[in-house]
């Protein structure tokens, strides 16, 4: 498809705000935990310095420090890519298009499509493909639909394709 060309409404899905408000809450929730972690810990040492040593106080600061910065730095990079990504479903493929790279999955490729749901996701299309790669669609606005036309696309290809084995 070309990017110049504004892509089908109905068979467009852009990735959903109610999955990038999660991700915000869960990596909020990392930094709490990880500003109490460190609050703990001074305390401990402020109270006994002997159990909670220098090297200890500083060990925990560091590693909370660090890995609240890898997260946010991962977070902010999701999130900025999540405004420029979404999924065009066409007769008989997959494209991915995340600001001017696509990747097109060929639904021939698709050995196994299995429509799951997961407490925490909800509705997701897990596919198998011929070379043994997982994808999983999940997280997208109007999830149920996309399951629902991917699927169908998938049976279209299958029924058209020779059968050879």
């Amino acid at each position: 498809m070309n990017s110049k060309m504004e892509p089908n409404a109905e068979q467009t899905f852009r990735i959903s705000e109610a999955v990038i408000r999660r991700r915000h809450l869960n990596t909020a929730w990392g930094i709490v935990f990880g500003v109490a972690l460190c609050a703990i810990t001074l305390r401990g040492h402020a109270v006994d310095s002997d159990k909670y040593n220098d090297t200890l106080l500083v060990s925990v600061v560091a590693f909370v420090i660090l890995f609240c910065l890898f997260n946010l730095a991962g977070h902010i990079r999701y999130v900025r890519n999540s405004r420029k990504h979404h999924l065009e479903v066409g007769e008989d493929s997959v494209t991915f298009v995340t600001g001017d790279d696509e990747s097109v999955l060929p639904l021939s490729e698709v050995a196994l499509a299995e429509p799951q749901s997961r407490l925490r996701e909800g509705p997701s299309l897990m596919m198998r493909l011929k070379n043994k790669r997982i994808v999983r669609l999940v997280g997208y606005e109007r999830q149920e639909d996309l399951i629902e036309l991917v699927t169908q696309r998938i049976a279209r290809t299958r029924a058209s394709a020779p059968q050879c084995e």
